[in-house]
């Protein structure tokens, strides 16, 4: 896939109701740490279901992490100076650890939250 390609799929992604779909497919979870957790998992995979599609990122971010990593740069992991090392998951990820270490019991329905 080129880099075109790819902006065009993540674009159709933000775009519409498929963001929704994603939302409202963690808002199924019995809790907000739930919820997170799936978020994680499909972050992790580059993979999201979103109602009756599946927007699927894999090829384009790796091939493109691939690309920076052989340059020298790891654009999408943070890297850990006490470690001395990048870290595993992507900066994303560990923000939402992160926040689930915070909110972890919170409910995961949509009540309070913007609609599109």
């Amino acid at each position: 896939m080129n880099f075109d390609a790819g902006c065009a799929l993540i674009e159709t992604a933000l775009a519409g109701a498929t963001r929704r779909d994603i939302a409202a497919e963690a808002a199924t979870a019995k809790d907000f740490g739930q919820a997170l957790l799936l978020l994680r998992d499909h972050m992790r995979a580059n993979v999201w279901p979103a109602g009756r599609q599946r927007v699927n990122l894999e090829r384009i971010v790796n091939a493109f992490d691939t690309r920076t990593r052989h340059d020298g740069f790891h654009v999408l992991h943070d890297w850990d100076g006490k470690a001395d090392r990048v870290n595993d998951d992507i900066i994303p990820v560990d923000v939402l650890v992160y926040l689930m270490h915070l909110r972890r019991a919170d409910a995961s329905g949509t009540r309070g939250h913007r609609r599109e």
